[in-house]
């Protein structure tokens, strides 16, 4: 189901179901930041689209011959860029079938998905794609540690900028502001786009700039679950599988300092299942939902029945 707040000051949440084929499990969802449009990536191989009300846009449904394991929305447009299981990215841009102008109410009828860029030479799953604030990049990542630098054109259209490899398979990532001031000796990196932060599987965290300088930071020593960045105070926020909350300073002279580790209490919570999900629900609180995913069909926010809020102070 998709949920919608009906009220500013107390929340009123309306439950709208969205229908899924069989007995099919959700991968991963994201929001469009232009239109509202949620995508479901589901274990049958395909990527769904709803409208906020539970419609279905059927023509913009995507099938391959393998699961979408990451989707990202791109900043400024109704582009979707995919992670495949077969080491597969492509970007697809759900547009209109008409070229004037389209009410949300009619995009049910209207939208239809178009593939503008595809690379089929990944050898591995993708567990992480992500474009950059400006949408001048796109980031991917596998489960070897392989990551590649897309330039982006303004349509969504990529070529290959960088390759790199880690290590160690990626498991999250968070982009920066460039008002940090990490990148600021090279005038082509202060005129591209943002840096980014990558966590892995053994527990390190690497930062990587525009340029595809990449240094490690920090190490942990525990799979890295989630990324969050404390644009207030500067600060990573990083949660690992053994429910390690560490608060890591980014400084204005590129030194990253841990301020603060904790551990997170979880009713019920075991290191094989970690938190499923992290989001910021207001100024340095975070809210984590966690626990087992009820054996049901369709797709609901309730799925998760223990949710907790985390302070970051």
């Amino acid at each position: 189901s998709l949920y919608r707040s009906t009220a500013a000051v107390m929340s009123l949440f309306l439950d709208f179901p969205c229908l899924l084929s069989g007995c099919s499990k959700v991968i991963s969802a994201a929001w469009c930041v232009v239109e509202p449009i949620c995508a479901f990536s589901t274990n049958d191989h395909c990527i769904s689209f709803y409208l906020e009300e539970g419609v279905s846009l059927e023509r913009c449904r995507i099938l391959r011959k393998s699961d979408a394991t990451a989707i990202a929305w791109h900043p400024t447009a109704k582009v979707i860029a995919a992670g495949w299981g077969d080491g597969s990215i492509s970007v697809w841009d759900l547009s209109p079938l008409s070229s004037s102008e389209v009410s949300p109410r009619d995009l049910a009828d209207t939208l239809s998905s178009t593939c503008i860029f595809t690379d089929s030479s990944g050898q591995a799953p993708i567990r992480t794609v992500m474009w950059n604030p400006s949408a001048t990049r796109l980031v991917s990542a596998n489960n070897s540690g392989a990551i590649l630098i897309w330039k982006a054109d303004n349509r969504g259209g990529l070529s290959l900028f960088k390759g790199i490899s880690i290590g160690s398979g990626v498991t999250c990532a968070v982009f920066t502001p460039l008002s940090l001031g990490l990148v600021q000796t090279d005038a082509l990196a202060q005129g591209l786009s943002s840096s980014l932060f990558l966590g892995t599987r053994r527990g390190s965290v690497h930062y990587i700039d525009d340029l595809g300088r990449v240094s490690e930071v920090q190490t942990l020593g525990a799979y890295i679950d989630h990324m969050l960045f404390f644009e207030k105070k500067s600060r990573l926020v990083v949660l690992t599988r053994t429910f390690i909350l560490a608060q890591l300073e980014i400084r204005s002279d590129c030194k990253v300092v841990p301020i603060m580790k904790m551990k997170v209490s979880v009713a019920g919570g075991s290191p094989e299942r970690g938190i499923k999900h992290v989001c910021w629900a207001g100024p340095g609180i975070i809210a984590a939902a966690t626990g087992e995913v009820p054996e049901r069909s369709g797709l609901s926010v309730s799925k998760f029945n223990r949710s907790h809020a985390i302070l970051c102070k």
